[in-house]
C-alpha cells in the first residue's frame, strides 16, 4: 500500500495548540488520528494526546495485517481513552 500523510494544525487564538494529529499503519491497513483539544481547557493537550497515543498503540497490536471490525475497534479503544 503506498500512501502520503500530510499534517497540519493550526493554533488560533490561544497561547498553545491543545490538537494532536497522528497515524499508524499496517501493510494492509491504515488509521489516521485526529484528536482535537478541550478549547483551551486545563489539560486538553494531555488529553488529546492520551487519545492518539491510546488509538494508535491498539492499532499496532491488533492491526496484523487489517482489523477484523473496524467499527468495534473504535468504539472501544474510544471508550478507553
Amino acid at each position: 500500500m503506498k500512501f502520503t500523510i500530510f499534517q497540519n494544525s493550526r493554533q488560533g487564538p490561544r497561547p498553545y495548540n491543545q490538537d494532536r494529529l497522528a497515524y499508524s499503519y499496517s501493510k494492509d491497513a491504515l488509521l489516521l488520528v485526529v484528536a482535537d483539544g478541550m478549547g483551551g481547557h486545563k489539560n486538553g493537550e494531555i488529553a488529546a494526546q492520551l487519545a492518539v497515543t491510546t488509538m494508535t498503540e491498539a492499532f499496532q497490536r491488533l492491526a496484523v495485517p487489517t482489523l477484523s471490525s473496524p467499527a468495534k475497534f473504535l468504539i472501544e479503544n474510544i471508550q478507553q481513552v
